[in-house]
């Protein structure tokens, strides 16, 4: 399974499981090791997530688009730490530690 995320601008505005078929004005971004989320936490103890869309351009994730996310994430461990993780491209990206 793989997962696609629209980007409109510099922020990520929705996610799909599968690629669409008929073409829109959204770039799509395969999350993978290539387009990797980064999880920062700003003063609040609120997540800002990011993906890496090229070399060294990252998008914000908006806050409706990571929960939803949250959803559809699974209870894994890495790095000998529960998380809560996607898998895509056949690995799994860590969202949130639990």
């Amino acid at each position: 399974m793989t997962l696609w995320l629209k980007l409109l601008g510099a922020k990520i505005i929705g996610i799909s499981l599968n690629l669409p078929s008929r073409p829109s004005h959204f770039e799509k971004i395969k999350l993978s090791n290539e387009n990797p989320i980064e999880i920062n936490v700003n003063e609040n103890n609120h997540p800002k997530p990011y993906i890496t869309v090229r070399r060294n351009l990252k998008a914000l994730i908006s806050r409706s688009v990571y929960y939803e996310m949250i959803d559809d994430a699974q209870e894994v461990m890495i790095e000998n730490k529960r998380c809560l993780a996607l898998l895509s491209n056949n690995n799994y990206f860590k969202l949130y530690e639990l």
